[in-house]
C-alpha cells in the first residue's frame, strides 16, 4: 500500500512536467524557426480582368528594391493578400504585336425568319446584292427578298422591326482577325440572351459556317455580365454576317474588331550611370541599380574631341572581386563641320544579360585624360517580364525587397495560356510606396546566436529536465 500511494503520488507530478516539457520545446521551435515574410514595398497592380495571364515589364525601382540577383523575394498578391503564382522571363528584341481597335461598316438585314414549314434557309433569300466601290467596301445593300420598309415604318411613327443579321464589310481591313466586339444597346434589367452564329463569303452570295456564340449584357443589383465578344479562328475576311439564331438581334450600335500589325523591333532600355571618384586619380566608379541584366555599356565622356585610353572592369553579383571586362580606346569626336552638331563615339562593350553591382573605370593620363567632370556610363538592357495568374480578387499587389524571402517563381513554361500576342504590360503599376519598411530588409540573427530570450528559454527547459529526472529517480529508489 505504502509503494502504491507513492507510485499515484509521484507519478502525476511527472505527467503534467511531461507535457510541460514538450510545450516549452514546441515554443522554442517556433521562436527559432518561424520567421514572417515581410518586403519593404509595394506597387499597386490595376490589370485587365478578362485575362488570365497578366503581364508586367519589371523597372528599375524594381530591380533596385530586390535583394536578390534573381528576384526571388518578389511575390504578387491578391486582395485579400494571398499569394499568386507568378514567374520571371526574359524578353528578347522579338518583334511585338500591335493591337489596334478597328470600327467596322455594317448593315442590318431584315430576312424572313426561318419557320417550321421551311426548316432550311433558302440561299436566294440570304443572297445580297449590294453596291461597292472600287476597293470592294459595300456603299448600299438591297437584300433579295425583304419585305420589311424601315424608312416607311419610320415615316409612319411605328417602331421599326428588329433585324435578324447584319452584314459586316471587312473588306478594307489589311491584318488578319480573331475577335468581334459587339456594342449592343439593352434596356436596364435585362435578362435577354441572344445566339448568333458568323459566316463569311466573298461574293456577298455564298455562304460558309464560321463561328457561333452569344450576345448579352445582364445588369441586376449593381453587377454586370457583359458577353459581346465573339471568337473568330484568325484570318482575313472579305464579308460577315451575323444571324440571330432563334430570336431578331438586340440593337447593335457598332462592331469593333482588333488589327494585328507587327511594329517595328522591341528598343532596349536604356539607363545612365553617373561616375564618382574611386580613390586612385584618373579611376571612376559607377553603382548599378540592382541586378539588372545588362547586354552592353557604352562609355560617355563628358566633353567633345577627347580621346582616352581606358579599362573598364567590374563586380559581378556572385563575386567580390573586380573583373577587367575591356580595355581599349574611347572616344568622342565632333562629327560636325563646325564641330557642334552631333559627336561620332566609340562602340558599346557587349556584356551579354550579366547582372553588376558595380563598374569601375580607370583611364590613362596622357592627352589630358578627360579633364575634370565626371564620365558616365550607358547601360543597355532587354527587361525581364513578370507573369502572374489573376487567381481571386483585384487589385493585385506586387511585393519586393526581402532578405529573408526565399525563390517561389515558376518557370514561364510551367504556366499554361499564356497568348503569343500577350503584350509586355497588361497591368498598370502604381508608385512604389512602402510596405513593411527596413524591417524587411534587415537579415535576421541565425536562430544559434544566444540572446536574452533564448537564454531564459532553454534556462527553463533545462530546469524542467531536472526537475523530471529528480521526481523519476525518486519514484525509481521508492520502488526498490
Amino acid at each position: 500500500m505504502t509503494y502504491a500511494r507513492t507510485h499515484a503520488t509521484f507519478r502525476r507530478p511527472l505527467r503534467v512536467w511531461s507535457v510541460a516539457c514538450l510545450f516549452l520545446v514546441g515554443v522554442a521551435t517556433t521562436v527559432a524557426y518561424a520567421a514572417p515574410q515581410r518586403f519593404a514595398y509595394a506597387m499597386a497592380l490595376i490589370h485587365e480582368p478578362m485575362r488570365t495571364v497578366q503581364s508586367l515589364v519589371v523597372t528599375v525601382p524594381v530591380y533596385e528594391g530586390v535583394q536578390r540577383a534573381d528576384l526571388g523575394d518578389l511575390r504578387v498578391l491578391s486582395a485579400d493578400g494571398s499569394e499568386v503564382p507568378h514567374a520571371i522571363r526574359s524578353i528578347g528584341p522579338k518583334v511585338a504585336i500591335e493591337r489596334r481597335p478597328l470600327s467596322l461598316p455594317i448593315f442590318p438585314l431584315y430576312t424572313p425568319r426561318r419557320n417550321d414549314d421551311n426548316p432550311h434557309d433558302d440561299p436566294h433569300l440570304w443572297a445580297i446584292e449590294a453596291e461597292t466601290n472600287p476597293q470592294g467596301a459595300v456603299v448600299r445593300v438591297l437584300q433579295r427578298g425583304n419585305n420589311a420598309d424601315t424608312n416607311t415604318a419610320a415615316d409612319a411613327g411605328t417602331t421599326p422591326p428588329r433585324p435578324t443579321a447584319i452584314l459586316i464589310d471587312a473588306s478594307a481591313l489589311p491584318h488578319p482577325i480573331s475577335t468581334l466586339h459587339v456594342n449592343i444597346e439593352v434596356p436596364s434589367n435585362s435578362t435577354e440572351v441572344s445566339a448568333v452564329a458568323i459566316s463569311q463569303s466573298d461574293d456577298l452570295t455564298h455562304w460558309s459556317p464560321l463561328a457561333h456564340g452569344a450576345l448579352t449584357r445582364l445588369q441586376h443589383a449593381g453587377h454586370i455580365v457583359d458577353r459581346t465578344d465573339i471568337a473568330l479562328p484568325l484570318g482575313r475576311y472579305r464579308y460577315l454576317k451575323m444571324v440571330g439564331a432563334d430570336d431578331p438581334l438586340p440593337t447593335v450600335n457598332s462592331i469593333v474588331t482588333y488589327a494585328q500589325s507587327e511594329k517595328d523591333t522591341r528598343a532596349p532600355l536604356r539607363t545612365r550611370l553617373r561616375g564618382r571618384p574611386a580613390g586612385p586619380p584618373n579611376r571612376y566608379a559607377f553603382d548599378v541599380p540592382g541586378p539588372i541584366p545588362v547586354d552592353a555599356v557604352a562609355v560617355v565622356l563628358p566633353e567633345t574631341n577627347t580621346i582616352v585610353s581606358a579599362t573598364l572592369s567590374a563586380v559581378r553579383r556572385d563575386q567580390k572581386q573586380l573583373t577587367t571586362l575591356w580595355s581599349g580606346i574611347a572616344y568622342r569626336i565632333a562629327d560636325g563641320a563646325d564641330g557642334s552638331d552631333g559627336s561620332d563615339t566609340s562602340t558599346p562593350i557587349t556584356l551579354g544579360r550579366a547582372r553588376f553591382t558595380r563598374f569601375e573605370l580607370e583611364v590613362e593620363a596622357k592627352g589630358g585624360g578627360i579633364g575634370a567632370a565626371m564620365p558616365e556610363l550607358e547601360l543597355s538592357w532587354m527587361p525581364e517580364q513578370l507573369l502572374f495568374v489573376a487567381r481571386g480578387d483585384g487589385p493585385f499587389t506586387l511585393v519586393y525587397g526581402s532578405a529573408q524571402a526565399q525563390p517561389a517563381a515558376f518557370n514561364a513554361s510551367e504556366i499554361p495560356g499564356i497568348p503569343d500576342d500577350l503584350p509586355d504590360n497588361t497591368v498598370l503599376a502604381g508608385p512604389q510606396v512602402p510596405h513593411d519598411g527596413d524591417i524587411a530588409l534587415r537579415v535576421q540573427k541565425p536562430a544559434t546566436e544566444l540572446t536574452q530570450k533564448t537564454l531564459l528559454l532553454w534556462g527553463t527547459l533545462v530546469l524542467a529536465v531536472i526537475l523530471i529526472a529528480v521526481l523519476a529517480l525518486r519514484v525509481l529508489r521508492d520502488r526498490g
